[in-house]
């Protein structure tokens, strides 16, 4: 059995645990995109034959094809402490 790691997303290194698995509707994951100087957090919400779909946080999708999808994407393990890390960024504005 391996051992979990918690990864710092933007720390991350290719010596992280790789998921063998493959991508499942409502995991998490880092997309990294040309345009973007961070990754964002992403939901895969369909699996097709040939691609994943993801959603972000503000509701836009995209496809990743399989062919490109392990150079951008990285696994997140524990989304509900990145979600809830920026809720309270969000609050702490409105203070």
């Amino acid at each position: 059995m391996s051992k979990l790691v918690k990864v710092d997303p933007i720390k991350a290194t290719v010596e992280d645990p790789v998921d063998e698995t493959g991508p499942e509707v409502g995991q998490w994951y880092w997309v990294e995109y040309e345009n973007r100087d961070h990754p964002l957090l992403e939901c895969v919400v369909h699996v097709g034959s040939n691609y994943v779909r993801f959603e972000g946080v503000g509701g836009g999708t995209t496809r990743v094809h399989f062919d490109e999808f392990d150079g951008i994407t990285r696994r997140e393990h524990d989304p509900d402490s990145h979600i809830d890390e920026r809720i309270a960024q969000l609050v702490d504005l409105d203070d």
